[in-house]
């Protein structure tokens, strides 16, 4: 018979049920802070998840960790973040020279900025392509799939806050959810398809009633495709 040896064993090769759960939506991020670049999440628009009064920094992302996965990215990815957890603790990452965020929300909606040396006078002249704006639903398009969607289900017509939850409107159980996503995928009088744009059959499992509505915006704007 073999003897049990836990005694034996480090605080580092156990893990909490709370820590695998977390790993299914979040992520943990590293890279640098972006001096003076500080800015209201509020007054901008964005809104953080747990706190949309939180004050916002750019950084400089160079890599994430998933699952006990780590990614370095091909190219440092400038974005707004919440104020980080602490020095650099993993992936290699210097502790001295890096600092991380861990557990973010991976459906969290932030602002991505693609640093570029242009000329004042091409920035001003510049329009978008009509092609490229073609193949993409238009944010008002899909405020007007949420309202009419949620009207169907909770009878809800309030008018959408991209900030707010599902909860806010009216969702308590996740077949009401469910319900919403389904006509927001197939519904060709009110949902996506009405618009010109089609979604895999299941794009939306992974939403909730804790989903905030941007982050559902965002994610259906990069995710739909025209039929």
């Amino acid at each position: 018979m073999c003897a049990r040896r836990e005694g034996q064993l480090s605080d580092e090769q156990f893990t909490d049920f709370a820590e695998i759960a977390s790993q299914q939506t979040c992520v943990t991020v590293y890279g640098k802070l972006v001096r003076n670049t500080e800015f209201s999440s509020k007054s901008s628009g964005l809104t953080n998840l747990s706190d949309p009064e939180v004050t916002l920094q750019m950084a400089e992302l160079v890599g994430y960790s998933e699952k006990g996965v780590c990614v370095t990215l091909e190219e440092p990815q400038l974005a707004a973040m919440p104020a980080p957890t602490g020095p650099a603790n993993g992936c290699g990452w210097s502790s001295t020279k890096y600092v991380v965020w861990e557990n973010q929300p991976k459906d969290w909606t932030t602002l991505h900025l693609l640093p570029r040396s242009k000329n004042l006078y091409s920035i001003l002249t510049t329009r978008p392509s009509q092609q490229i704006k073609d193949k993409i639903i238009r944010a008002t398009d899909v405020v007007s799939v949420f309202e009419a969607c949620i009207s169907h289900v909770t009878g809800n017509t309030s008018k959408i806050d991209l900030g707010k939850t599902l909860q806010n409107y009216g969702f308590d159980t996740q077949h009401q959810v469910d319900t919403f996503s389904t006509f927001v995928i197939g519904s060709e009088d009110f949902g996506v398809p009405h618009y010109g744009f089609s979604l895999p059959k299941d794009a939306l499992t992974w939403v909730t009633n804790t989903t905030q509505l941007g982050s559902l915006l965002n994610f259906i704007q990069n995710t739909a495709v025209p039929k």
